[in-house]
């Protein structure tokens, strides 16, 4: 059968001696008449015939996956899209949330009276390995520091007129919880940016900036809050949604 796929038209199968070796071989035989080595037809024509068509089924099996894996990639992005723009459409829904309204209201009587923004620390191209190093460090110093005390949420309260119980929301959703990042779920990562910008709270000497910060992070609580129900899903996800209403890192 394998001889005959190869076009030898092979009519039977017989076993002749070799004269030389004395030993049995086997020989196919074509309606001509003709004795063909069988084993030799079989290694030099059938096998390389077969190995090709694995590899052309295998190719076609491998396309169809690459086709269908393809086909699933672009419907899970259209999902993903149709959902992005549901959640864009319910943002309007947040105007009913009593603390962002009064939080809004607050930071804008604030903004009149708060130093003017500077650019942020890691917007500078020209920072070296051991600049970039050192505010790492002060970040992670810094972070360390917040989470060891409760006395800033006074402090904040008092310098920004906010009420304690916003200010206690937004550090434990910077410095505390932990949130569905892209390397896992973990607490954000020390950010020099934020880590000063909560310092300058403390202390009293807030720029506008720092004040938008508030807004942001607070604007991501109540996403979660009002909108995914309390689910804590992608936090780029929400970061970008908020980014809509209230933009911190633009302003930097």
């Amino acid at each position: 059968k394998a001889l005959n796929a190869a076009g030898k038209g092979v009519r039977k199968i017989a076993q002749v001696v070799e004269a030389e070796a004395g030993k049995p071989k086997a020989v196919a035989v074509t309606p001509e008449g003709m004795m063909l080595d069988a084993a030799k037809v079989v290694e030099t024509e059938v096998n390389p015939l077969t190995e090709a068509a694995k590899l052309q089924e295998g190719a076609a099996v491998e396309g169809r996956a690459a086709a269908q894996g393809a086909q699933a990639a672009e419907e899970a992005e259209a999902v993903a899209a149709r959902s992005y723009r549901e959640l864009e459409m319910s943002l309007s829904s947040l105007q009913n949330s009593e603390d962002l309204k009064e939080l809004e209201e607050t930071v804008s009587q604030l903004m009149n009276h708060a130093k003017r923004s500077e650019q942020g620390l890691l917007k500078n191209a020209e920072m070296s390995v051991s600049e970039y190093f050192e505010l790492e460090q002060e970040a992670k110093a810094l972070y360390d520091e917040f989470r060891n005390t409760s006395a800033d949420l006074s402090k904040i309260s008092k310098n920004t007129g906010i009420s304690e119980s916003i200010i206690s929301q937004i550090k434990k959703h910077l410095f505390f919880i932990r949130h569905e990042l892209e390397q896992g779920t973990m607490q954000f990562d020390p950010d020099i940016d934020i880590a000063r910008a909560w310092k300058r709270l403390i202390h009293g000497d807030f720029f506008q900036s720092d004040l938008q910060l508030l807004l942001h992070e607070f604007t991501e609580i109540t996403i979660i809050k009002e909108i995914m129900k309390g689910e804590e899903v992608n936090a780029r996800l929400i970061h970008d949604l908020a980014n809509k209403i209230h933009n911190w890192q633009d302003i930097l």
